[in-house]
């Protein structure tokens, strides 16, 4: 029983870094890059050149797990955050977003809506 003990509580110390590291592995600040609705994608840059219109959109996750989501400087969505792998959901009161994190890309889907950030 000893041995066993000694062999699992490593691992499980390790299994808590990991997942403590994944998480601050997506906290930081993102820029929307592209945003889509009902399968039609359209980038930021697009949006400046063809409107003028600038949609400076920034998500930002913040280490002790809270949230903010600004556009053009101004206080929008605030909230909680959490990490597993890949997967990272934000609560904004009783609403629950999930977003996919793949690198330094964060691809938030809503409805039949996407928001793609990039993290500066």
């Amino acid at each position: 029983m000893r041995s066993v003990k000694r062999h699992i509580l490593p691992l499980l110390a390790a299994l808590a870094l990991m997942l403590s590291l994944t998480a601050c592995g997506a906290a930081g600040t993102y820029e929307l890059k592209s945003m889509g609705i009902n399968g039609v994608t359209i980038d930021v840059k697009d949006i400046k050149d063809t409107l003028g219109i600038d949609p400076d959109v920034t998500l930002k996750l913040k280490q002790g797990g809270g949230f903010s989501m600004k556009s053009d400087g101004e206080s929008g969505l605030e909230g909680t955050w959490k990490a597993s792998g890949k997967d990272v959901a934000l609560d904004y009161y009783s609403v629950k977003l999930y977003a996919a994190l793949d690198g330094r890309t964060l691809t938030l889907e809503y409805d039949s809506g996407k928001l793609v950030f990039r993290k500066k």
